[in-house]
């Protein structure tokens, strides 16, 4: 990092792409631009820090059959566009080719061929993996990659806090980039082409199998543009995640069932065959909501997830990650069950893209869990997240590949630059009239009622009485800033809780005016239509 920041302080503030997120979609559009532009990552982590690192799953591969087409159209609802989902299916398997070239060592027999398991929602064995640590493989062999290439600069733990669009009529595009680095000193950088990498919202409920930090920032920045936005209520939430106590819970991967492991309710009853024809393999959406209904039916926290019978050197072999974190909270999958629920875990909806990843504003992508590109419909089929982020960062980067031309760089750069130096630097708001201590606490209070209100089965009334608060409590932050003695966490702790209530008030209007119950959402009326109010929000500091 210290590299990183030491060469962009010598350098022009403009650059050919600003990529903002550094997990695979990020990473994957990086490297995947052919021409030698000069491209900025800006990670608000480090490289090592995204959701992308913990997926254990794998990748779905259209190598093994013609199932992924319709198993994704079927888990979705059929509200997918078929058009989007054949481009994944047909260009998945040469992005996946780019993996295996770099080096991901993807499982294989012992005459080489590559091994494929299989997830809820999946016809065949048709996932790619390594092992149950698939993400964090990829991840290590796309940061190698990145680290060598001389005309990416990375800049890490630097927050993103606000954008601002030069696009024209005539379609022109760029803007400009406002960030806060990690010693507390504010960067403004520009770029004719900017795209948006920053990963889901998960961090935004209470529980969550996504990284704290993924509150949504790339969706707020988007929104802050004027970009479109689509299927903000379509939120997907994991079946199967072991929370253990203070905070050192872990991802239970569907592959896990795939391979024959079974949910079992406190009677020790196999339940899901009574949902659902594919049983403990059936979509997310159907088993996160069949767990839903045993724990309401048990009034206990959890239901388990019993692989006992399964042969035990598989298991140890197979699933080591998993093997070694149950046994180091007290749990021996290889003997007994392991107590698990669903959690907040994936975004279908987000910023509105077309085919190529542009967002409805020229000249701003987006990629990766923050898009919706269409293909995952009304809930993810299984292992398309890694698929979707490299088939549609792979298209972005062609697009702004073929599109730059370089004979208008310098143009484009006076251009830019001319914007950048026209444009008001963004007012300094008053200061916030809350302490961080304040802050961090309505923080905690959110998360804890965006679970209640935007969990897996939503009531009409909560929503409405939920929604009145977002919008009360968004006019504190209308027109503040963060005072100027806070520390670099602190600041960042302001921006994030915004960027939160932004999209929760998106998903709760999204989760109010879709009436029909669909995949991922899933709307009751509720017993009481005037809940009390669900989220405190301190009136007397509000600026007069």
């Amino acid at each position: 990092m210290e590299k990183s920041i030491k060469g962009i302080l010598h350098t022009p503030e403009h650059f050919d792409v600003i990529i903002i997120g550094t997990g695979i979609a990020g990473m994957f559009t990086a490297l995947s631009i052919q021409k030698k532009l000069k491209i900025l990552m800006i990670t608000k982590e480090t490289l090592k820090r995204s959701t992308s690192h913990l997926a254990q799953g794998g990748i779905a591969s259209p190598i093994f059959g013609d199932h992924l087409y319709e198993d994704t159209l079927r888990a979705g609802g059929y509200v997918n566009d078929p058009k989007r989902v054949r481009i994944l299916v047909e260009e998945g398997q040469r992005q996946i080719g780019k993996l295996i070239h770099w080096g991901v060592p993807f499982e294989r027999d012992q005459e080489g061929n590559l091994l494929a398991t299989r997830e809820g929602g999946h016809s065949e064995k048709n996932i790619l993996h390594c092992k149950d640590e698939t993400g964090k493989k990829i991840m290590t062999v796309l940061e190698k990659e990145l680290r060598k290439n001389d005309r990416i600069t990375i800049l890490e733990e630097t927050y993103v806090y606000r954008l601002k669009s030069f696009a024209d009529k005539k379609g022109s595009g760029g803007g400009k980039v406002f960030s806060m680095l990690c010693d507390g000193e504010s960067k403004e950088f520009c770029s004719p082409n900017i795209v948006l990498a920053t990963g889901g919202i998960g961090g935004i409920f209470e529980y969550t199998s996504n990284p704290e930090g993924n509150t949504g920032d790339g969706i707020a920045l988007g929104n802050s543009l004027g970009a479109a936005t689509k299927n903000m209520d379509f939120n997907q939430f994991h079946p199967t995640y072991f929370h253990g106590n203070g905070g050192d819970g872990f991802l239970v991967t569907e592959a896990l069932r795939g391979e024959g492991a079974v949910l079992r309710n406190v009677d020790g009853k196999a339940f899901m065959n009574e949902k659902h024809p594919m049983g403990d393999l059936a979509p997310r959406d159907v088993v996160a909501r069949g767990i839903v209904e045993e724990l309401q039916r048990s009034g206990k926290g959890d239901v388990s997830l019993d692989s006992s019978h399964m042969e035990k050197e598989f298991i140890k072999q197979r699933f080591p990650k998993i093997y070694r974190k149950a046994l180091q909270r007290g749990f021996d999958i290889t003997k007994a069950p392991l107590p698990v629920r669903p959690v907040s875990h994936y975004m279908m909806g987000g910023i509105a893209v077309d085919e190529i990843g542009e967002t409805s504003i020229p000249g701003v992508y987006a990629v990766g869990e923050c898009a919706c590109t269409d293909v995952h419909g009304a809930n993810r089929l299984a292992s398309n997240s890694l698929l979707e982020a490299i088939v549609f960062g792979g298209r972005a980067a062609k697009n702004i590949s073929e599109t730059f031309l370089e004979k208008n760089r310098n143009d484009s750069e006076q251009r830019l630059l001319l914007d950048c130096n026209r444009s008001a630097k963004p007012k300094e708001g008053n200061d916030f009239s809350w302490s961080v201590k304040e802050l961090k606490d309505f923080q905690k209070a959110l998360k804890k009622e965006t679970q209640k209100v935007l969990g897996i089965i939503k009531e009409d009334g909560l929503l409405r009485e939920f929604y009145s608060d977002q919008e009360l409590a968004l006019r504190m932050f209308d027109g503040a800033s963060p005072p100027k003695n806070w520390t670099v966490e602190e600041k960042r702790v302001f921006y994030e809780v915004n960027n939160q209530l932004i999209v929760t008030c998106m998903m709760t209007k999204a989760a109010l005016e879709r009436n029909q119950n669909i995949g991922a959402h899933y709307k009751v009326q509720g017993k009481d239509n005037s809940p009390k109010r669900r989220v405190a929000v301190p009136l007397q500091n509000e600026k007069k």
